[in-house]
């Protein structure tokens, strides 16, 4: 389950060298300005709640490290503390 995401505009992924346009179901354009998603699973989506419409992108290392290193996305250590807590608390 996805807990942590932070927005972006699509023109800061767009710098990425495997990036793919995605294609929205409704048929809404993508601009540079437009808004998306990374999870903390490094997948991409189109709003933060609600349907959570998943673009079209491959998780893969180098897509991982684009978003550590060019991006500078990692999950707060507070949000990872309350993460960690929750999956514990689950398995038991």
């Amino acid at each position: 389950m996805r807990m942590y995401a932070r927005a972006y505009k699509l023109k800061d992924f767009r710098r990425f060298d495997g990036w793919i346009e995605p294609k929205l179901e409704d048929g809404q354009e993508l601009t540079d300005d437009s808004i998306v998603f990374v999870w903390d699973d490094f997948s991409i989506t189109s709003e933060n709640f609600g349907s959570n419409q998943r673009l079209a992108h491959e998780v893969t290392p180098q897509w991982q490290e684009f978003c550590k290193h060019t991006l500078h996305f990692e999950i707060p250590e507070d949000v990872r503390r309350m993460m960690e807590e929750q999956q514990t608390a689950q398995q038991s």
